[in-house]
């Protein structure tokens, strides 16, 4: 994913057979990290690669929005 997927969903568990997936967080911004997750800036480094990263969505963000969903119906 590059360019225009900013504001983009991240999925958890998700499932390409079943189209099914946990929403865990959106892509706001692009980060380059190695294979165990550590930030790196070395472009020329072919273990830093570049991935889109963002905010994780918790429990104490999304708890409150799907129970005022809730009420909505």
């Amino acid at each position: 994913m590059g360019g225009g997927a900013s504001g983009g969903p991240r999925f958890g568990d998700f499932s390409a057979t079943t189209g099914h997936g946990a929403l865990v967080g959106v892509n706001t911004q692009s980060g380059r990290m190695d294979d165990t997750g550590a930030g790196c800036d070395d472009e020329g480094d072919p273990a830093c690669v570049r991935h889109l990263v963002g905010p994780r969505f918790t429990t104490a963000l999304t708890e409150p929005l799907h129970e005022k969903a809730q009420r909505l119906r």
